[in-house]
């Protein structure tokens, strides 16, 4: 006894599509989740963040870094976020675009959250440069 078998074929539906090309996506990554491209530094990184405690709210080390959103304020320059790319909800990658005694210059920097979320530590260079959370004021 043989079965008929229906063979006509039908073209995916957009949604079937859609869940296939997203599963193939996660696979990609290596953690499970695939990078992501945003314009704006996440909440989680934004503040004051120095290399000593003590110096925090006063401008006296060239290490501190003031993290906005769409900024970054290094000891003499300023850098405007051109585009964020979140590797990990603790990793980010910044396109930059700086001004600072009269100049202008591009830069990439990798930064990477502390388990504790209370130290950033600066990826891009030869080493890392681990700075750590100033209180809010006030």
């Amino acid at each position: 006894m043989f079965h008929r078998v229906n063979r006509s074929w039908r073209s995916p539906s957009l949604g079937a599509v859609a869940l296939l090309l997203g599963g193939m996506g996660l696979l990609a990554g290596c953690d499970g989740l695939a990078a992501t491209q945003a314009s704006e530094i996440p909440k989680g990184f934004r503040g004051e963040w120095n290399l000593h405690f003590e110096d925090c709210g006063s401008g006296r080390n060239d290490t501190r870094l003031r993290v906005d959103a769409e900024k970054i304020q290094f000891y003499e320059s300023t850098a405007y976020v051109q585009a964020v790319e979140r590797i990990s909800p603790q990793e980010i990658r910044v396109d930059l675009r700086f001004s600072g005694e009269g100049d202008f210059w591009s830069r990439t920097y990798h930064y990477r959250l502390s388990n504790n979320r209370q130290a950033l530590i600066d990826l891009s260079g030869e080493s890392e440069l681990r700075r750590y959370r100033c209180a809010q004021a006030g």
